[in-house]
């Protein structure tokens, strides 16, 4: 071989000679931090806890109440002298929240044109083509603006869902999880009068960690500024490990501060235990003083109230007071003066016409 040919190496070898010079350039890159993306540290648990300057607003406004000048001698909840829990003998009674979405019960299953204006706010991007038609619709006011922000919303879902289950098994009832509790805390600032400038509504706790870097919130449905308490309120009677939780790095932070659960269904024995459980900590950190933590039983019936609007609701399914002497009265009620439906109906018509489509109905609600 002449010594000026060259030397040809196979192209096997070729191809993993730059792959191995690739991957030491990278290397040298990565290490010389050019290029490095860091991958962001994992959060650490809440050790310490201190109250969000500011927040917070008094429960009688934010509740449509008239704003007392002082706090009655009366206000707040009773305590049980013989252990944690409270049960109030009082009969059960309504409490209304608003489901405004419920008046679009009458939309069907969206067309090909109605499908093509839904997806035209933001094309290619259904999350924020659902905001901008919620945008317009909250501006407008007008149900046709509405009926499509929910359309908008059911293509947005992943669930390949058809309307209707869709419509009452996703969108109804997740505006009952937010619209209830609402409604059950309005309903206990008016019976158990927490109202004047003791009380206030939405107080945020501040959660951080050893270093000092925040890394939570702990919210609480009311606050007396007087008697240091926290206050949850739950529609559902069900505490969550999470908040109990950071309940006890509040306790911690805050040692004269006192805790209390009032849920609108009995507790269940699990449930009790976890505020037994939540009472016997907090007085292991306070040296064995007791009623740091109390819960309280208030049996409420929830009632949707819903306006129905002509042109969006399915009159044929609503039977409130002024609906329920047959169509005829129904006719000539006209088109906004039915009131809302008992939960009781509401109940029936959710329940499923068959065991397997109420045992679906029942996953849906899990």
């Amino acid at each position: 071989m002449n010594e000026n040919e060259h030397i040809r190496i196979p192209s096997k070898l070729r191809f993993a000679a730059r792959f191995t010079a690739a991957v030491g350039l990278t290397a040298a890159i990565v290490i010389s931090g050019l290029q490095a993306v860091e991958a962001a540290p994992p959060k650490l648990p809440p050790v310490s806890a201190k109250m969000k300057a500011g927040s917070g607003k008094r429960c009688d406004t934010r509740n449509g109440l008239p704003t007392a000048p002082t706090t009655p001698p009366d206000s707040g909840f009773p305590d049980n002298p013989t252990g944690n829990l409270h049960k109030d003998t009082a009969l059960p009674k309504n409490f209304e929240f608003d489901l405004p979405g419920q008046a679009y019960d009458g939309l069907q299953t969206p067309t090909a044109a109605q499908k093509t204006e839904a997806l035209s706010k933001v094309p290619g991007d259904l999350d924020k083509n659902v905001d901008a038609w919620k945008k317009i619709a909250n501006a407008s006011g007008k149900p046709a603006d509405r009926a499509m922000e929910i359309y908008a919303r059911y293509f947005a879902n992943k669930e390949n869902l058809g309307f209707k289950h869709w419509f009452d098994k996703r969108y109804i009832r997740n505006q009952v999880n937010n619209h209830k509790g609402s409604g059950f805390e309005r309903q206990l600032v008016k019976d158990y009068k927490l109202i004047g400038p003791d009380w206030l509504c939405e107080v945020t706790v501040e959660l951080f960690d050893k270093n000092g870097d925040k890394v939570g919130e702990r919210r609480y449905d009311a606050y007396n500024q007087k008697s240091k308490e926290f206050n949850e309120f739950k529609s559902n009677s069900k505490l969550t490990a999470k908040q109990l939780a950071n309940d006890r790095v509040v306790a911690k932070s805050l040692p004269d501060h006192k805790f209390r659960f009032t849920g609108a269904k009995p507790f269940t024995k699990g449930q009790v235990k976890l505020i037994d459980d939540l009472e016997r900590d907090v007085r292991d950190m306070r040296n064995g003083k007791t009623g740091q933590v109390r819960g309280n039983q208030r049996m409420y019936n929830p009632v949707p109230k819903t306006t129905p609007i002509k042109g969006y609701s399915d009159h044929q399914r609503w039977f409130a007071p002024a609906c329920q002497t047959g169509t005829t009265q129904l006719a000539a009620a006209g088109a906004n003066t039915c009131g809302t439906r008992g939960p009781a109906n509401d109940r029936a018509l959710s329940s499923g016409k068959t065991l397997e489509e109420a045992k679906r109905f029942q996953r849906d609600a899990n």
